[in-house]
């Protein structure tokens, strides 16, 4: 979300470069970025959110919900079971 968050910053940066001097087509182009920007950004805290909430639900930790952490133990035996087939 950072590197979004750069994006959106520099549009709004060009968008208030540009209007002063009448460039009405990059303002245009720079306002259909910006839209697009803020949708995207507004749809990832959206998504944190939940996976933020979901998390607490069931005990997990922030680091785990976004998949950082570590396995669940459902996984971790499901790994385990794909790993030891066709082993001696």
């Amino acid at each position: 979300m950072p590197r979004l968050q750069e994006i959106h910053t520099n549009l709004l940066d060009r968008l208030r470069e540009a209007e002063p001097q009448g460039r009405l087509g990059e303002v245009a182009a720079i306002d259909a970025g910006l839209a697009a920007a803020e949708h995207k950004l507004a749809a990832m805290r959206d998504l944190a959110a939940m996976r933020d909430l979901a998390a607490r639900h069931r005990g997990v930790t922030q680091e785990e919900a976004a998949g950082r952490g570590a396995r669940s133990p459902r996984l971790q035996r499901s790994w385990r079971r794909r790993s030891t087939r066709g082993s001696p």
